[in-house]
């Protein structure tokens, strides 16, 4: 069992009692031509609307019955470079995990060697989607 790294409270905050519906980190990606981060998104402040735009992407309209929805992607570089924004299908490596409480959010964190005090919020991290 490796040292727990604590999301900051601030951010966490900002997802408990504020306005984030995620947080983000970028992290060292698998090659040089790509760019990864991992993103939690609070699930249970959604709106159901299946119309609303987030819910374009699976990985979300699979995990509606969760409280937390942890996706860990990459991006080549070449469809980032002159876009604001990726979609779906330009996503590779794709993971998704779930979780009900903070203290499985932990347990994903230290499963997948995730450093919790990395996550900030999105638009700090150039998050894309």
């Amino acid at each position: 069992m490796g040292i727990r790294t604590d999301i900051p409270a601030k951010i966490w905050n900002g997802i408990e009692r504020g306005s984030y519906t995620l947080i983000a980190q970028e992290a060292m990606p698998s090659g040089e031509h790509l760019r990864r981060w991992i993103a939690i998104y609070a699930v249970y402040k959604l709106d159901k609307d299946p119309e609303q735009s987030v819910y374009l992407f699976d990985f979300l309209r699979n995990v509606l019955n969760y409280r937390y929805c942890i996706v860990d992607f990459e991006v080549p570089i070449k469809y980032i470079e002159y876009a604001d924004g990726v979609s779906e299908s330009q996503l590779v490596n794709v993971k998704t995990y779930m979780a009900n409480t903070i203290e499985e959010l932990y347990v994903r964190f230290e499963q997948q060697g995730i450093d919790a005090s990395k996550f900030e919020p999105e638009w700090k991290c150039e998050y894309p989607l």
